[in-house]
């Protein structure tokens, strides 16, 4: 049987315990893979990295992009032509139209 664990609610038992060992096991063997996977193939792993760590400039840069006056306005007339286009908000009725043509080509 399990031992009580602490939890920071006085009275219940803690949702999850990890073993310590076993943990520092795993981050042992994952570090050493990794090492060996930059030894045999750097260029592929820096690459990925790369791409990896470039992920974060560009999401900042389209967030603070989709605040500027420019981005509003122009999905703003995004926005009015798709409601022009399908003037429930739902672009259902063009696929049954879609569907029905296709069916009628294959006939």
């Amino acid at each position: 049987m399990a031992a009580a664990a602490a939890s920071r609610i006085p009275g219940m038992l803690a949702s999850f315990q990890a073993n310590l060992p076993l943990v520092v096991i795993i981050y042992i063997v994952m570090w050493v893979l990794i090492g060996f996977s930059v030894y045999e193939d750097p260029v592929t792993i820096g690459i990925g990295l790369g791409l990896f760590l470039l992920g974060a400039p560009v999401y900042f840069f389209f967030m603070r992009l989709s605040k500027t006056r420019t981005m509003k306005r122009v999905m703003g007339e995004y926005r009015s032509r798709k409601a022009a286009v399908h003037p429930e908000g739902n672009s259902s009725v063009s696929n049954k139209i879609f569907l029905s043509v296709g069916a009628r080509m294959l006939a």
